[in-house]
């Protein structure tokens, strides 16, 4: 059976029907721009993660020069710890706050460093304190505690050999997390 719509229903329907196009284009580019935002936020995230690699790689470069230098200005671990105390003091003075080193001997005793209160704790047990002794050049290890703080760090090492080439201890050093 078919019914006839009086005027006022036949002019809802006609509007319902005018609507229904713009109702959908609407929906469209509502997803049309939530599909832009997400691209774009992909995007920096992306661009964040290309620069928090590049001043990582920085920084670990940094940080090997710095291990270095320490290496090769030194005696080995435990000749002369005054004088490694002094070099060390006036080497804090030229780092930043957030990095600690440290001279290390080959039982895993801290023998100076640039935070004198960490001197004759042992870092024997650390994952990067033995892969230096171990004779990887230099290692990154993964985050672990401070000694003295309890504070997170990420460390790395290279190990300090004699005239010998024999390694007797290790250079290192601990990157507290800023902020």
């Amino acid at each position: 059976m078919v019914r006839n719509f009086t005027l006022p229903g036949r002019l809802i329907a006609l509007v319902i029907m005018a609507l229904i196009p713009a109702v959908a284009i609407q929906i469209h580019d509502a997803i049309e721009a939530r599909d832009r935002e997400t691209r774009e936020i992909e995007r920096q995230a992306k661009r964040l993660l290309d620069q928090f690699e590049t001043e990582h790689i920085q920084l670990l470069g940094g940080l090997r020069q710095v291990l270095a230098t320490i290496r090769a200005s030194w005696p080995a671990p435990g000749v002369d710890d005054a004088v490694c105390g002094d070099n060390m003091r006036r080497l804090r003075a030229d780092l930043p706050d957030h990095i600690d080193a440290y001279v290390v001997d080959a039982a895993g005793v801290i023998r100076c460093g640039t935070k004198t209160r960490s001197v004759g704790w042992s870092i024997a047990d650390r994952r990067h304190f033995r892969q230096a002794m171990a004779g990887d050049e230099f290692v990154v290890g993964g985050f672990v505690r401070r000694l003295t703080t309890d504070a997170a760090a990420l460390p790395v090492a290279m190990p300090f050999r004699d005239g010998t080439g024999r390694i007797v201890g290790a250079v290192t050093a601990l990157v507290v997390p800023v902020g």
